[in-house]
């Protein structure tokens, strides 16, 4: 296999006050002195400029193209023959770098990586994408746009907050597996249009999803959208991009790419199945909002994923003179199980359950737990269940009761 390699002989040159400086076309707004660094049969050139930043841009002739990171990486020949990218180090994608690459199968970020707009738009062999570090920044606008073969997206890493913009991942039709990091903070609108084998997608507990201007997001399922002639499309071309939440039909979907003359995907023309995609949440998360109020089927997440909270050591007293008794609560329901989450209480030492028994009209202990956190197994699905939480302490050996709490309630699905 044959591998594209940073040169290792390169030489500095200074430019003087007034000469060339070699700027990147997409970028006008760096001026300034730039000092470049080339190979002569370098398969790419780097430059430095006066204000520290440092662009590379790809010169080779394909295949399987090896870069090196600490790099803002943007354009330059010789992509319609490029079939894999690794890029060691953090780096950043510029607008358009490695767009329309009719032959990319697969890129892979050993490091971080912050992707701009149209990165890597209209690649259409391009199926799996890993980053092993975390993405920063963004995934931009239409960064993924009409990737129509990408059938997974892995991000290993969640140490950098970044946002995925609108469009992102628009229209592509093979996606079936995408993570979403915890430090996501926002998925914009259409970010997911057209998505149509994407089936489901767990949404983390403090990411924001928006909506256009009037309310409205397409941002999962499909849009409709049909044009024959208009905003440069073709006469006799139309197209289709759909919105349809779980109506499942075939759909012969025709586009073009708006004049670039790229034949693999010029008039491009997929058969598709339209899915409906189910959005894992947490409770009273910005997700489950959405979902309720755009129709988008949700559910929530498992029992074996909840998680505990840390009890407060500073102690919380009622005017009884014992612990007070917790207040806020949610709840993660299955058909045969529930978790149930509450606030922890200072001072406590772990929190029985107290479950309400029908047959004898009291309740009775279900569970002693060390957090904040308790499973309820074996239910029977459809059936209303009612308990009590309190705070114990450990004193002399023994276990002593706080106050309990009101009682609350869930209904299996």
């Amino acid at each position: 296999m044959k591998f594209k390699k940073f040169a290792a002989a390169v030489m500095a040159v200074t430019l003087a006050a007034g000469a060339l400086a070699l700027v990147p076309s997409d970028n006008s707004a760096i001026s300034g002195i730039a000092i470049t660094a080339e190979a002569e049969e370098s398969d790419f050139v780097t430059e430095t400029y006066d204000d520290g930043s440092k662009w590379l841009s790809y010169e080779g002739e394909g295949g399987d193209v090896v870069l090196p990171g600490g790099y803002t990486i943007y354009g330059g020949n010789g992509r319609e023959n490029i079939t894999s990218i690794t890029i060691f180090g953090d780096c950043e994608l510029s607008q358009d770098a490695f767009g329309y690459c009719p032959k990319l199968k697969s890129v892979t970020f050993e490091g971080d990586v912050e992707f701009d707009v149209d990165s890597f738009y209209g690649c259409p062999a391009l199926e799996t994408v890993t980053v092993k570090g975390s993405v920063k920044g963004q995934i931009g606008a239409y960064a993924f746009g009409n990737c129509e073969s990408l059938k997974t997206f892995t991000i290993e890493k969640d140490n950098e907050e970044f946002y995925i913009d609108n469009n992102a991942f628009d229209s592509c039709h093979s996606l079936t597996s995408i993570n979403i990091p915890s430090k996501c903070t926002e998925i914009c609108e259409d970010a997911f249009l057209n998505c149509v084998n994407l089936t489901s997608l767990t949404i983390p507990a403090n990411t924001k999803i928006t909506t256009n201007d009037e309310g409205v997001s397409h941002t999962f399922g499909m849009y409709l959208d049909e044009r024959d002639g208009s905003y440069g499309v073709a006469d006799g071309v139309t197209s289709i991009v759909t919105l349809i939440r779980g109506d499942e039909q075939t759909i012969t979907a025709k586009y073009s790419d708006y004049g670039y003359e790229t034949d693999s995907i010029l008039y491009a023309e997929d058969t598709i199945i339209p899915k409906a995609i189910t959005l894992t949440v947490t409770p009273g998360s910005p997700a489950e909002t959405f979902a309720k109020e755009n129709g988008v089927k949700y559910q929530y997440a498992s029992a074996a994923a909840a998680t505990t909270t840390a009890i407060v050591t500073e102690p919380e007293y009622a005017e009884n003179g014992k612990l007070v008794a917790p207040k806020t609560f949610s709840a993660a329901v299955a058909a045969d199980q529930a978790t149930v989450n509450w606030n922890s209480i200072g001072g406590a030492n772990g929190y029985e359950i107290v479950l309400f028994n029908t047959a004898t009209g009291d309740y009775e202990h279900y569970k002693t737990v060390s957090g904040t956190s308790c499973t309820f197994t074996g239910l029977e699905s459809g059936k209303k269940y009612v308990f009590k939480v309190t705070a114990i302490t450990n004193s002399d050996g023994k276990a002593y009761a706080q106050n309990y709490s009101y009682p609350m309630a869930f209904t299996t699905k």
